[in-house]
């Protein structure tokens, strides 16, 4: 997942330019934007799209997640509260970025 207009977007890492700088192509684009900082960033403009196992997050992580399943957006939020079982996370999503 790359950030892109305040949101984390679907997309594949292309190239790595200068040794910091990764390229993606997100999804549906042709072309390949170029992100700085990458993974190092604060925030990361690229994050990995893999749910956390059970336990790994406490509360005050910041987190990305989607706010319906049917989206393909990941917003910023925090970890609010855990719950054991079944395994879930009440996220406090950050305000929408301005349209």
């Amino acid at each position: 997942l790359a950030r892109r207009d305040g949101v984390f977007r679907p997309a594949v890492v292309k190239q790595l330019r200068r040794g910091q700088d990764l390229g993606v192509q997100f999804a549906g684009d042709r072309g390949i934007t170029f992100l700085e900082g990458g993974f190092l960033g604060d925030p990361p403009a690229v994050v990995l799209d893999a749910t956390p196992p059970a336990g790994a997050l406490g509360v005050g992580t910041p987190v990305c997640a989607r706010l319906d399943p049917a989206e393909t957006l990941y917003r910023p939020g925090t970890v609010v509260e855990v719950s054991a079982k079944p395994p879930s996370y009440r996220v406090r999503f950050a305000p929408p970025p301005p349209a």
